[in-house]
């Protein structure tokens, strides 16, 4: 909300919104107008663009300062912030300049911006030092965090840990708790050197899984295997030369018999087609 004035009190100087005329249009037999025209293709222009939002804020209030007078406002930015009701003066030379007011200002009456320098002095921030200070008296006032001691862990853990952990490296101080526990409840519970071993095994056993495209659940929590007795798990084993040698023998023998008519009974035993039980070895010797 303004303050209505009358160009003609006390003398004042006045300036002239420009081309008001053209973006103003209003009905002069019904009085003041209730509002002002604020035109969207000022979000195009470079003038517009080159004002701060202060600035920006400072010449709409002056638009409707200037509908009580056909477009013309006083020539002095200290009546202005008054009259708009402004925290601080507009800057009508910045104004004027960019060809958004029209006229002359008075000698005198020219924006302070010394003023506004001081004001937003006043208003800046604390400098680094006294920032630092503050930070410093509140942290001497601030009851210290008592910082938890290392955990400790038995030796045998510390082993256990250094292979597992790399698979699922959460909650050691709980499987901790649960090794424990699990070696108390359970008396009969292999040494910690077999479950490595086991651990080994089956993370062998996972890798050839994967490379195979099968798919393998993530290893869970530590806690969760000991509790499930998971070094239980049966592991399908990982072939070596040896044993890729000897299937591919097997293999070779199966299709030779096979050639001679002979079905495959159980071990290492074959029965020809009149009945005869005989096996593999005697068949190599014939």
């Amino acid at each position: 909300m303004t303050t209505k004035w009358q160009p003609n009190d006390n003398q004042v100087a006045t300036i002239k919104i420009h081309d008001w005329e053209k973006w103003q249009t209003y009905r002069k037999d019904r009085g003041t107008p209730p509002w002002v025209k604020v035109h969207r293709n000022l979000m195009t222009s470079s003038k517009w663009a080159m004002l701060s939002d202060s600035d920006k804020g400072h010449l709409v209030s002056l638009w409707i300062a200037a509908a009580d007078n056909g477009g013309n406002i006083p020539a002095n930015p200290r009546v202005l912030k008054k009259i708009c009701l402004l925290d601080e003066e507009p800057n009508i030379e910045k104004l004027i300049n960019l060809g958004f007011l029209e006229g002359d200002i008075p000698v005198g009456c020219q924006h302070d911006v010394n003023m506004t320098s001081k004001r937003r002095q006043r208003d800046a921030p604390e400098t680094e030092t006294e920032a630092e200070t503050e930070l410093n008296t509140l942290s001497e006032n601030k009851p210290k965090k008592q910082t938890k001691t290392k955990k400790d862990y038995s030796e045998e853990f510390k082993n256990l840990w250094s292979i597992y952990g790399k698979l699922n490296g959460a909650k050691k101080a709980y499987s901790y708790k649960v090794y424990q526990a699990r070696k108390k409840k359970k008396p009969d519970m292999p040494p910690v050197e077999d479950i490595i071993s086991s651990i080994k095994a089956q993370i062998k056993d996972t890798e050839r899984k994967r490379n195979r495209g099968q798919f393998v659940p993530e290893w869970p929590h530590l806690s969760t295997w000991i509790n499930q007795d998971r070094w239980t798990d049966e592991v399908t084993g990982i072939k070596t030369k040896e044993d890729i040698e000897t299937d591919k023998k097997r293999k070779e023998l199966h299709a030779r018999m096979r050639a001679k008519g002979c079905v495959y009974i159980g071990g290492n035993k074959w029965m020809k087609k009149g009945g005869e039980i005989i096996t593999s070895e005697a068949d190599n010797e014939r």
